[in-house]
């Protein structure tokens, strides 16, 4: 528990305005009981997450509880299971499924605090316009007005995070014929590719990366995952290029922190991040 509890101090503390209590300070009350309401006070932080860690057989579950530490009420509850196999790429993976849903859920619990102020300032109207953006209600904004090509480009990228890759592309085609010129064109195409890729259809994968790379050339994203696809292709020259060129947009990326930045629990999306991975160890991008 003090490695996930170390691991996730770090990307808590990465979420843009979050004062997170320091790993030292967190390991004193292992194993107490704690009155939430005081430790909310003299550490002064809004939200206490409690959590524990249980091992069966072959396989790990960690329990967490987020919980508001003014009035001692449970705002959310999760259970993660894995099985046990490479110990760090299995903390890795359950520190970056709490830590991205965390962030959802603050955000969450945040805007609903916010709807309460009389007086919101700019930063609850901020938290108000992430949960909006997060809990989006695409479809209803479709029925108003078939023409938005962000609600349409939305809902392929939901679909893609929900496991249901097969079902992006016509979103994102439609977003496409809306609005052929957009800013966000890179991202529309970049998620095709990502979606065929998932699919294992890597050389379609390819024809929708580089429209997304001849888009925008400075994002970094999609030369790694063009990268991994012509890796998966056998094309290992063309792979290790691409990847480079990544890189050197990006220089601080390593696969192991790639694994940090996971934005669905649901196990298709989890299936093709492991070609992912596979994909860019192949084309020569480091592992950690």
């Amino acid at each position: 528990m003090d490695g996930v509890t170390e691991s996730l101090t770090t990307d808590l503390s990465r979420i843009s305005g979050a004062f997170v209590i320091a790993r030292n300070t967190a390991f004193t009350f292992k194993g107490k009981a704690v009155d939430v309401k005081k430790l909310g006070r003299e550490l002064n932080v809004r939200y206490v997450l409690e959590g524990s860690v249980q091992r069966g057989g072959n396989r790990l579950r960690v329990n967490v509880q987020l919980i508001d530490a003014e009035t001692g009420n449970h705002l959310w509850a999760e259970r993660f299971e894995k099985p046990i196999a490479d110990l760090f790429d299995m903390q890795d993976e359950i520190v970056s499924r709490l830590a991205n849903t965390l962030n959802a859920q603050l955000i969450a619990v945040e805007a609903r605090r916010a709807e309460r102020s009389p007086h919101p300032d700019a930063t609850d109207l901020c938290f108000q316009g992430a949960a909006w953006l997060n809990i989006a209600e695409c479809e209803r904004a479709l029925a108003l007005d078939r023409n938005l090509a962000g609600a349409h480009a939305s809902i392929g990228t939901a679909k893609f995070f929900l496991g249901r890759s097969g079902e992006t592309e016509a979103h994102m085609e439609h977003a496409l014929r809306l609005s052929p010129r957009d800013i966000y064109v890179y991202i529309w195409t970049h998620f095709v590719g990502a979606a065929k890729f998932w699919q294992g259809a890597d050389a379609e994968a390819i024809v929708w990366l580089r429209r997304s790379i001849e888009a925008n050339r400075n994002y970094p994203l999609g030369h790694l995952y063009l990268a991994a696809a012509l890796a998966h292709l056998g094309e290992l020259d063309e792979a290790r290029a691409t990847a480079q060129a990544g890189l050197a947009l990006n220089p601080s990326f390593s696969i192991r922190r790639f694994r940090t930045s996971i934005q669905s629990n649901h196990p298709a999306y989890l299936a093709g991040r492991e070609r992912v991975y596979e994909g860019l160890r192949i084309a020569g991008v480091p592992e950690g």
